[in-house]
């Protein structure tokens, strides 16, 4: 792994860690779960690219769309 990477992880780690510590001001209670805007995040990316991935299907021209 290089050296950015291994930052990214190990800030993440950090920032999840905080939350075990820091004081919330939520207007919902599932908000004060654990770590729940990390796995809210995770979530909504899976979605977009399970989402992209049938809109391209959708969308996709012939290969040789162009050259007609």
């Amino acid at each position: 792994m290089n050296k950015g990477l291994t930052l990214l992880a190990a800030v993440c780690a950090l920032l999840v860690a905080a939350d075990l510590v820091y004081h919330k001001h939520t207007y919902f209670p599932f908000e004060e779960w654990f770590a729940f805007h990390a796995w809210y995040g995770f979530a909504g990316i899976i979605i977009l690219v399970f989402g992209a991935k049938a809109l391209r299907r959708l969308v996709m021209r012939d290969e040789d769309y162009y050259d007609r």
